[in-house]
């Protein structure tokens, strides 16, 4: 189970897709996931989309600010297939406020808000465990190309970016999702 990592600025409410990478893998008869946000102070979530892609699948979720917890199951005794290559199944989409001051929250341009996927269970369709994992997911706090963070884009982005070239170097680790 994968979190995509997305951008978005202060007071924004972004959507980060719930999916299913099983890629050469067994098919899939249910599943069970949670994500947490790991910092409150900075990002909430604020609501689930039911953006499932997989006939006959339900989503069923319960949500709290911090924790949303999915069960994906067939009434129908379907299975999910392994995805194509170069695809990833949706299976929900989690709504992110994203907490400023002007939200009363500690979120600032530059930051990132962890998400934690956890609590993965799956199983094929007879009922017996699959291996499963996750890849826990990032909110970058910010706008793209704004590379100072200063809430805009001009010349001084540029500059910044330029510098890092030439000196081949690479912006931190942690911020490279606003480049």
């Amino acid at each position: 189970v994968v979190l995509i990592p997305v951008l978005g600025d202060l007071g924004d409410t972004v959507s980060v897709d719930l999916k299913l990478d099983n890629r050469d893998g067994p098919y899939v008869g249910g599943l069970q996931v949670s994500v947490k946000v790991n910092d409150l102070s900075r990002a909430s979530i604020i609501a689930i989309e039911d953006t499932n892609q997989v006939d006959h699948f339900t989503v069923s979720h319960v949500q709290t600010d911090s924790v949303a917890h999915f069960i994906i199951f067939s009434t129908s005794g379907d299975s999910i297939a392994p995805n194509p290559v170069d695809t990833l199944t949706c299976l929900a989409t989690l709504k992110i406020l994203i907490k400023g001051p002007d939200e009363g929250g500690a979120a600032t341009r530059g930051d990132f808000v962890d998400l934690d996927v956890f609590n993965v269970l799956a199983g094929n369709p007879q009922g017996s465990p699959l291996d499963a994992d996750d890849r826990d997911g990032r909110l970058f706090v910010g706008i793209r190309c704004d590379t100072n963070f200063d809430g805009q884009i001009n010349i001084l982005d540029i500059i910044n970016l330029i510098r890092n070239i030439v000196n081949n170097t690479l912006p931190d680790a942690n911020t490279t999702g606003f480049v």
